[in-house]
C-alpha cells in the first residue's frame, strides 16, 4: 500500500547521482528526513499536531506508509554505495511534541525505522541528528555509550 515509485523524478535522480558519484570514487552522504518532517511538509503543522488527537488511526496508517518507504529508500541508498545516511526528524522533535507525544508517536516511528535499517547497512554509516538522538535517549529508546578515541581528530 502506498509504495513510492523510485523511478519517478527526485528519488530516481538522487539514486542515479549516488551511483555515479560512488562509481567515481566519491564518498556520498545523503540526508533523510523522518516521518513527522515529511508529514509537516505535506500538511500544515497545526493540522498535523491536531490530527494526533483527532485522527490517531489515520496517523497510524500514514506513519506505516512513510516508514515503509523510508526504509526502502535507505536500502536503495545503501545498494547504490552511499557511505553516510544522515537521519533527522525535526518536526517530530521532543521539544516540539513534548515527552509523552514523542514517546508515543515520533520516537516510536523513528525507532522502528532505525531498527529496520540497522541490519542492511552493509558498512554504511548511519548518522542520527543530535536533537533526534538525544530525544530518543532521553525518552528511553536507546542508551548512548562514550567512545574513547586514542588521538585527537578534527574535521
Amino acid at each position: 500500500m502506498g509504495e513510492l515509485d523510485f523511478f519517478f523524478f527526485f528519488i530516481s535522480e538522487v539514486l542515479r547521482c549516488a551511483e555515479i558519484l560512488t562509481a567515481a570514487g566519491e564518498a556520498v552522504a545523503v540526508n533523510v528526513e523522518g516521518p513527522f518532517t515529511i508529514l509537516g511538509l505535506l500538511l500544515d503543522p497545526v493540522q498535523l499536531y491536531k490530527g494526533i488527537y483527532l485522527e490517531p488511526e489515520h496517523l497510524k496508517v500514514a506513519l506505516t506508509v512513510i516508514e515503509d518507504n523510508l526504509v526502502r529508500y535507505m536500502e536503495a541508498l545503501v545498494d547504490k554505495g552511499v557511505k553516510v545516511i544522515s537521519y533527522a526528524d525535526p518536526t517530530g522533535a521532543r521539544e516540539l511534541l513534548g515527552g509523552a507525544l514523542f514517546r508515543e508517536w515520533s520516537g516510536k516511528s523513528s525507532y522502528r525505522i532505525l531498527k529496520r535499517i540497522e541490519p542492511v547497512l552493509k558498512g554504511t554509516l548511519l548518522h542520527i541528528c543530535g536533537v533526534t538522538s538525544l530525544s530518543l535517549e532521553e525518552e528511553g529508546f536507546c542508551k548512548a555509550q562514550a567512545v574513547k578515541i586514542e588521538q585527537v581528530r578534527t574535521y
